[in-house]
């Protein structure tokens, strides 16, 4: 719900309530690395905190409301709405934190598959050019270029690398 420099703000400032949510994700950290996020776990879970509490205030007011005037309508108290609306926000609030704490893990799922799909389609390019006398730099630097979504992007971060100076072989381990 927030942007990245909020959260890492707000993660700044509660860094105890962080570290104390870590605990129930342990491998988090990894995980937000994985997707290439630059957040901290810690920072990621004081913001999903904040954002489930939004849902569940949002959800409150809702219920709250749709009870009120169902009650005022039939000439009821309106009050009696409070404690099903209370119920109601802080379920949706559980829910919405749950699925925060393992939505970078459904989003990695979800980018592992894709990258399996397109890594036999990447793999036979660099198969075709190696085979045909293309230099593997090259035909890295083709992978990189094509349209293969994050196996481009990876590849991408291959060619830097080499450019960079690591050789080859290096890079391809660390990208493995």
């Amino acid at each position: 719900l927030f942007q990245i420099s909020t959260v890492k703000r707000m993660g700044r400032r509660l860094r105890g309530l962080g570290l104390a949510l870590r605990k129930m994700q342990p491998g988090l950290d990894e995980t937000l690395e994985k997707m290439g996020m630059d957040l901290k776990a810690e920072d990621y879970l004081v913001g999903s905190l904040f954002s489930s509490l939004f849902y569940g205030l949002l959800f409150f007011l809702i219920t709250f409301v749709g009870l009120y005037l169902k009650a005022e309508s039939e000439y009821l108290d309106g009050m009696d709405a409070l404690g099903p609306s209370v119920a109601f926000g802080i379920a949706f609030w559980l829910i919405f934190f749950f699925l925060h704490m393992i939505y970078p893990r459904i989003i990695l799922t979800k980018i592992a598959t894709r990258e399996s799909k397109d890594l036999l389609f990447a793999l036979r390019e660099l198969m075709v050019d190696v085979d045909s006398g293309i230099p593997l730099f090259d035909s890295i630097k083709n992978v990189a270029e094509s349209n293969y979504g994050y196996i481009s992007k990876d590849f991408e971060w291959v060619v830097l690398q080499i450019e960079n100076g690591i050789p080859e072989r290096d890079a391809l381990k660390a990208l493995a």
